[in-house]
């Protein structure tokens, strides 16, 4: 509360548009403003305007179980990489398994291990589930939400070559 009303003296654009209890975007508004000097609110409304051009937007789309392979591949490097001994750290430091920055996938889960709470096994496999949901979710959101995405099969042997066939098409056409 003591945080929402600073923000309502700093910007009480801003605050109107945030839920007063909705802490983590109100205190993204405060370190804005502590960072830049400049209201919240001022960036919102640059935001609002039309870019010059409409912007090319590629989209990368794989078969689902070779994309789950590859998340699969990557929670293991990422483990292989010290991410356990991360999540450990911010656990040490007082962050709590899905809060803040311990709320992404594989952060809650190890954190969860790392408290007893689950085996190392059963971490990984919940965090490889979670993170195919997460694309799934992110991935139906962008088909149903922006139509402007050009979807490009990234195991296409030639994805490369159509990306720069696009942007040139793209940059001939004025942008």
């Amino acid at each position: 509360e003591t945080l929402y009303r600073r923000l309502q003296q700093i910007d009480p654009a801003r605050a109107a548009a945030i839920a007063p209890r909705n802490a983590r975007r109100v205190i993204r508004a405060l370190e804005i403003h502590r960072a830049t000097g400049r209201r919240p609110s001022e960036f919102a409304a640059s935001a609002a305007h039309p870019p010059p051009a409409a912007p090319l937007i590629l989209g990368l789309t794989l078969e689902r179980t070779a994309l789950y392979q590859r998340i699969d591949e990557r929670v293991d490097r990422m483990l292989q990489e010290g991410l356990l001994e991360e999540v450990a750290a911010l656990l040490q430091a007082g962050y709590l398994p899905g809060q803040g920055p311990m709320s992404s996938p594989g952060y809650r889960e190890l954190g969860q291990h790392l408290r007893g709470e689950m085996t190392l096994a059963a971490a990984v496999a919940r965090t490889k589930t979670q993170t195919h949901r997460l694309v799934r979710r992110q991935y139906t959101w962008f088909k149903l939400h922006d139509e402007r995405i050009r979807w490009l099969d990234a195991a296409a042997p030639d994805m490369v070559e159509q990306a720069a066939a696009a942007v040139a098409e793209y940059l001939q056409s004025g942008g």
